[in-house]
């Protein structure tokens, strides 16, 4: 899958106006975007953006939020998560440690493969987790 993502970002054309950006098709390959999308959770389990006091009340209604918050982590319903991490960072050790206690898992590889190894997000990565 990895090979598939690159593959698509390297292929996609930089544009430039108005400023550089890629919108890249058909990401991900075509069974597992129908497995992620066939295991999203619930459109009532997400919150409206703009009753989340993350924004302004008068954001988009159109936008939703899944709150990943230890309900919804110990939920065996829920597969797989991805999240930014730096590790190096406390609160994201924490977050290791907790999608480890739920049982979740990661691939050591993938998550290499997106580690920001320089510029202001140097220690970042992908980490996709995910549990059986």
């Amino acid at each position: 899958m990895i090979d598939h993502l690159l593959n698509s970002i390297s292929e996609t054309e930089l544009k430039n106006d108005p400023f550089d950006y890629k919108f890249v098709k058909n990401i991900f390959p075509d069974e597992f975007y129908h497995d992620l999308i066939n295991n999203l959770p619930e459109k009532t389990e997400y919150t409206p953006i703009n009753e989340s006091g993350t924004v302004n009340k008068n954001y988009s209604s159109e936008r939703f939020m899944f709150d990943l918050n230890y309900e919804n982590i110990k939920n065996q319903d829920l597969k797989s998560v991805l999240v930014e991490i730096n590790p190096k960072r406390n609160e994201d050790e924490e977050i290791l440690n907790i999608f480890n206690f739920y049982k979740f898992t990661y691939d050591s590889e993938q998550v290499n493969k997106t580690l920001r190894k320089d510029g202001p997000h140097e220690g970042y990565a992908e980490y996709i987790f995910f549990r059986d």
